[in-house]
């Protein structure tokens, strides 16, 4: 597992859940936030199962899901899955977090902090064996937020030009800031100005707008 970057595993129902169970990475920590669970699917006919389990956009609490969770336009509330993974996410694993639910009450995504890198973990694969996913407004973007969430890492830049915006992970700060709110930075001369925070969840990113002058903020 490389130090940073990201990782994306979208598990499909031929997947083998043994294997992404036991990853471990070179320090014995787990790979996957979440344990591949159990194989669900309505369009079988399994016993107990509901026919389909949708996407829940109220729930999304993850930078590259925030767009569609905002956005009263989004038609990420008419995703479907007919086949997905119930995964089980430790409560008790400070590493790892849900990101986004479906109907059911069952993790869409779960996170993993993995050296300097992230994990993501899908519920189900991203074509359309099991569910409408590829076919929604909203797919495309939701993609390109997540990969571009997973390159983070290794891509942040501390040097900006000034007079440019740059944008700043708080990383461990995840719950204690809201999106929109404002927070201070001090500038090279001491000065005092704000910062906004434009996305929330386990990792917030703040805007900052002033960056006018050389030097340390």
């Amino acid at each position: 597992m490389p130090t940073a970057g990201g990782l994306l595993i979208a598990a499909g129902p031929q997947c083998r859940p043994d294997f992404y169970n036991a990853w471990r990475s070179r320090d014995g920590a787990p790979v996957a936030p979440g344990k591949l669970a159990q194989l669900k699917s309505g369009a079988a006919g399994a016993a107990g199962a509901p026919a389909i389990a949708r996407l829940s956009p109220a729930t999304f609490a993850h930078p590259a899901l925030a767009s569609a969770a905002a956005d009263s336009a989004s038609d990420a509330g008419r995703g479907v899955l007919t086949t997905w993974w119930r995964l089980d996410v430790d409560a008790n694993d400070a590493a790892a977090g849900v990101s986004g639910r479906l109907d059911t009450g069952e993790p869409l995504m779960a996170e993993r902090s993995l050296g300097r890198g992230r994990v993501i973990l899908l519920a189900a694969p991203l074509d359309c064996r099991s569910g409408n996913l590829p076919t929604l407004n909203c797919f495309v973007p939701l993609m390109h937020e997540t990969i571009a969430y997973l390159a983070e890492p290794a891509t942040v830049e501390p040097n900006g030009r000034v007079g440019q915006d740059v944008i700043v992970p708080l990383r461990g700060a995840g719950g204690r800031v809201k999106r929109g709110q404002r927070l201070e930075v001090v500038a090279p001369d001491g000065s005092r100005r704000r910062a906004a925070v434009v996305s929330a969840g386990r990792e917030p990113r703040v805007r900052f707008a002033g960056a006018d002058e050389p030097g340390l903020y």
